[in-house]
């Protein structure tokens, strides 16, 4: 187990989105050093269960929401993509975030 903390935010269509500690979660993955937030289908986020979504509690309060429907529409793309066609995570990573990136003003 890692030995982060979380704390849940909120459940969307039995997703769970946590706020988890990233300078912890950052030792052992330090990909989270540059990370506001990800999910199980996204680059080197193989160790987030697959129905969480991670947000970092260094996303500015007013940037959350927006982080969290990133996440979560960016989560839905790359798992069909993933899933159902078997894109790599780097491959259906380039294409969610183009969608999520321009959908979003992110």
């Amino acid at each position: 187990m890692i030995p982060y903390k979380k704390q849940l935010l909120t459940i969307i269509d039995g997703i769970k989105v946590y706020l988890i500690d990233s300078s912890i979660l950052s030792k052992l993955y330090p990909v989270w050093n540059n990370y506001l937030g990800s999910h199980h289908y996204g680059k080197e986020s193989s160790h987030i269960p697959e129905d969480e979504i991670f947000i970092s509690d260094k996303t500015p309060l007013n940037e959350l929401k927006r982080v969290i429907l990133h996440e979560y529409v960016e989560r839905a793309i790359m798992k069909v993509l993933e899933t159902q066609y078997n894109m790599s995570p780097e491959k259906s990573w380039d294409i969610a975030h183009y969608f999520v990136k321009d959908d979003l003003g992110l």
